[in-house]
């Protein structure tokens, strides 16, 4: 059952992720985050190997969506290269920050920050590009990477670039490769020296779920690529958003 389950999840979030930029923690966190409970009987360190394991997962669907986003030119490297010395820093301090937090703390904040972030998306109205100095889009740049981590979820990353002047599909793809940095480096930094009894677990890695959600990964991956000039930049928005509130409210029960 739990490869059944890791399967379709893996599945559905690459695809979302794919397609709205970031998607794929905001369903694999929560629902990797019930499974580990409910399959393993047991809440300690559930939200440190649900986050770990969609980690290692999401290293692969980041660096192939970047290479379908690249290949059909929804963005160059020369864009966002600037910006992903900071992410990287903020996504280290943000993976040291989550292994020292336990599993409730984590939960909590995984909702409150989406919710938060949702309301902003929903709210405002301002279609600007954010003009400042590079120092303040640096310092931002830190800060989306460091929640990136610590719910997860790549979708700062995403509003970052919007709000910078992206148009929405090159923001979305500009995230992918963000998604494999961060990714990367909240495993490296999560796995060392982690223990814990849950069995067919490696560290804070849980191997049925890895082996099994990698290759719908992939798959869900290329498949949104194709849909992307498809839909709408607006209706892309709403989905991300929904999305969004449904994890909060999913990981307030």
């Amino acid at each position: 059952m739990i490869f059944l389950l890791g399967a379709l999840i893996g599945f559905i979030s690459s695809f979302s992720s794919a397609l709205l930029g970031g998607g794929s923690a905001l369903i694999s966190i929560p629902a990797f985050y019930y499974i580990i409970v409910n399959a393993y009987n047991t809440k300690a360190h559930a939200m440190h190997i649900a986050i770990t394991t969609v980690c290692a997962v999401s290293m692969v669907l980041g660096l192939i969506a970047f290479y379908k986003h690249y290949k059909v030119k929804h963005i160059t490297f020369n864009e966002i290269k600037s910006y992903l010395i900071y992410i990287a820093l903020g996504a280290f301090v943000g993976a040291i920050i989550v292994k020292c937090l336990d599993t409730a703390s984590l939960k909590n904040m995984f909702a409150i920050i989406l919710f938060i972030s949702a309301s902003w998306m929903l709210f405002q109205k301002d279609r600007k590009a954010f003009k400042s100095r590079k120092v303040i889009e640096n310092g931002l740049a830190g800060v989306c990477g460091f929640l990136s981590v610590v719910v997860g979820a790549t979708t700062f990353v995403t509003m970052f670039f919007i709000k910078i002047g992206m148009e929405i599909k090159r923001a979305i793809a500009a995230t992918s490769f963000c998604i494999f940095l961060k990714s990367m480096i909240a495993m490296i930094v999560l796995s060392y020296g982690a223990h814990t009894d849950v069995i067919d677990t490696v560290g804070y890695l849980n191997i049925p779920l890895l082996v099994s959600a990698v290759p719908f990964t992939v798959f869900g991956s290329l498949l949104a690529v194709r849909y992307l000039d498809v839909i709408s930049p607006r209706i892309l928005k709403e989905l991300l958003i929904l999305l969004m509130y449904t994890s909060s409210f999913a990981m307030m029960i």
